[in-house]
């Protein structure tokens, strides 16, 4: 088995839920439907560590891990039950393996890989990485994160009579101020930020287009939304390893993470 089929399973055990029951059908998709399903996925592809805003430790420090999550998609499911209401897509999963370093002077490193995975037809893969650097570490802690994810993903639906692939990609750059404090077993954080996106939707495999002809004629169509981000999050650490969860709203939806992680 893949190291990427075991990490979302993994992830997706620790949410204890098959979220993605369906895969999506997207057809005579109207501007209103475009933006809101581009609000939806950019929430999926979003960053996050599940980590607080007191670092990996004051001098060195490191963390691997293991991110599972769960986004909230109605506006991706009312789109898809306009062409078959059997369509049941709630909520769409995410995973990612996280690596992440901390050197002296406050300075924090951050990647969350999830390498080329299929569920249930629909093939994932996505990249993340971020800065961390801590402006205040008393009485709270107080830190600052640039973080960036690109994020691809593709499905085969019936249109037209054929067969036809839908293609998703997304890269987001956003930033958060973080608080938090490190009561040694415990760290509760709070965060505020903001991210933008540039997300495409198209298709191909075939002559039809999954949008109506009254937004656009073209397979592919472009969106920049962008957003506030709210997140609480709290990490539960006893010796080496560390249990984290967390909630993110952004891009009008929420979204649930988890974390398994091992470091000091």
């Amino acid at each position: 088995m893949k190291l990427s089929s075991l990490v979302l399973i993994a992830a997706l055990g620790m949410t204890s839920v098959n979220a993605l029951a369906s895969t999506p059908n997207f057809q005579n998709i109207t501007e209103g439907d475009f933006i809101s399903i581009m609000n939806d996925f950019s929430a999926l592809s979003s960053y996050t560590s599940v980590s607080g805003a007191s670092g990996r430790g004051n001098i060195f420090g490191f963390e691997v891990g293991l991110i599972g999550s769960l986004t909230q998609t109605p506006n991706v499911n009312s789109v898809a039950q306009k062409t078959d209401s059997s369509i049941s897509i709630p909520q769409m999963p995410n995973a990612g393996l996280l690596g992440a370093i901390s050197i002296p002077g406050g300075f924090g490193f951050e990647v969350v890989l999830l390498p080329k995975y299929t569920s249930n037809g629909v093939n994932l893969a996505q990249f993340g990485g971020a800065v961390q650097y801590k402006l205040l570490d008393f009485p709270i802690s107080i830190s600052v994160k640039a973080h960036y994810t690109k994020t691809t993903f593709d499905f085969t639906e019936t249109l037209g009579g054929g067969s036809a692939t839908v293609k998703f990609d997304d890269s987001i750059y956003g930033a958060d101020l973080m608080a938090g404090k490190d009561l040694i077993f415990l760290e509760p954080y709070v965060g505020l930020g903001y991210a933008s996106a540039s997300a495409n939707l198209g298709v191909s495999g075939t002559a039809s287009s999954i949008y109506s002809p009254s937004y656009t004629t073209a397979q592919t169509s472009s969106a920049s939304p962008s957003s506030a981000r709210v997140l609480v999050g709290v990490n539960f650490k006893l010796l080496l390893i560390s249990l984290g969860a967390e909630y993110l709203r952004t891009f009008g939806t929420d979204r649930y993470s988890f974390k398994l992680s091992a470091g000091f």
